[in-house]
């Protein structure tokens, strides 16, 4: 009888660079069936994980050669609105229900802006001297 493996021997790896997302003794039978189910959700939930890793990067890196330092105005104030790898970094951090299309989203930010709906503006209230626009544009639905 064989041996049931642990889930940390099963994933002890990194599925984005080997490409497997089992280690090859993982195929083996002996897994239970709960443990399998188990195993195919922790996969999916690790696949996931990394391919948002690697997305963030190759954004913030997009966004780094495109986007800093250039400059967008929304037709509804004067001010303009520039980018910065701070700001970058805050917009590829924000929750989104659809986290994948929110990040593709800044790759097209310019445009965006452009046609977004104008929110409401507040000034900053730790007495930095920030006045913030928000605007509300839709992705992915």
């Amino acid at each position: 009888m064989k041996a049931l493996l642990s889930l940390k021997q099963i994933f002890d790896h990194n599925t984005a660079k080997n490409g497997k997302v089992f280690k090859e003794y993982a195929y083996e039978k002996g897994l239970s069936q709960a443990d399998a189910l188990q195993a195919k959700k922790l996969a999916k939930e690790n696949l996931i994980k990394e391919n948002l890793k690697q997305q963030r990067v190759e954004v913030r890196d997009w966004a780094k050669a495109n986007l800093v330092g250039n400059i967008v105005r929304h037709p509804r104030f004067g001010d303009d609105i520039k980018f910065t790898v701070s700001g970058i970094k805050e917009a590829i951090n924000q929750p989104h229900k659809f986290i994948l299309a929110k990040n593709e989203a800044i790759k097209n930010i310019e445009e965006l802006i452009k046609n977004a709906e104008f929110a409401v503006t507040i000034k900053d209230e730790k007495g930095k001297g920030f006045t913030y626009h928000y605007l509300r544009t839709i992705i992915q639905g």
